[in-house]
């Protein structure tokens, strides 16, 4: 595949071992963590790394304009 979508907490080790031939363009992390095993396979397979820390931060912006509609008493 051209495109990894990481959502998972997959060893990087076991997924280049059950798939050597995959040469990923790019690798989109749905994980917020700064340490996401994500980054490392990117790295290790050359592609292009995408962070999920910009989808983390919509989904909050998000989820507090659809809460704020709710009165909490």
């Amino acid at each position: 595949p051209d495109t990894i979508i990481w959502a998972g907490g997959e060893d990087v080790d076991v997924l280049v071992n059950n798939h050597p031939q995959w040469a990923p363009l790019r690798v989109l992390d749905l994980s917020y963590r700064g340490d996401s095993p994500a980054r490392a396979y990117a790295y290790r397979a050359g592609a292009k790394y995408f962070s999920g820390v910009e989808m983390f931060f919509a989904q909050a912006k998000d989820q507090q304009k659809f809460w704020s509609h709710y009165e909490w008493s």
